[in-house]
C-alpha cells in the first residue's frame, strides 16, 4: 500500500513500532499531500535527508540528527514539524541519558 501511494506523493518513513505481545513490526509513514511549487527543485534531495534522518537516529548519530532536524524544520510544507519538534526532544533526552548498545530506535507499544 506505501509503494502505491508512493507513485503519485511523497511518502516519508517515521517510527518503528513493535506491538507486544506479539513482537510485530510496524512502520509508520506521513503522506506529504501538498507542497508549496517554491518546494520541488529541494524535492528530492529533502528526502534523502529525511531518509538519513531516519536511519541515523537508529545508530543514535545525535549530532547528524540535529543538523538534520535544522535542515528539515519548515519543509514540506511545515507538516512535519510537529514530528521534528518531538523527534528532537528524543534526540537531547539520549543525548543525556543514553539508552543502551543494542538500541535500535524501535518504539515498544502494548497491543
Amino acid at each position: 500500500a506505501v509503494d502505491h501511494v508512493a507513485n503519485t506523493h511523497t511518502v516519508l518513513e517515521l517510527d518503528t513500532f513493535k506491538l507486544m505481545p506479539s513482537e510485530r513490526l510496524v512502520k509508520t509513514y506521513c503522506v506529504i499531500d501538498n507542497l508549496p511549487l517554491a518546494e520541488f527543485p529541494r524535492l528530492e534531495a529533502n528526502k534523502h535527508i529525511h531518509q538519513q534522518l531516519i536511519e541515523q537516529y537508529q545508530k543514535q548519530n545525535w549530532e547528524f540528527c540535529r543538523s538534520a532536524l535544522h535542515s528539515l524544520t519548515g519543509c514540506w510544507n511545515g507538516e512535519m514539524d510537529t514530528f521534528y519538534q518531538h523527534l528532537a526532544g528524543r534526540i537531547d533526552e539520549y543525548a543525556l541519558n543514553p539508552p543502551d548498545a543494542d538500541w535500535n530506535g524501535i518504539i515498544l507499544k502494548e497491543q
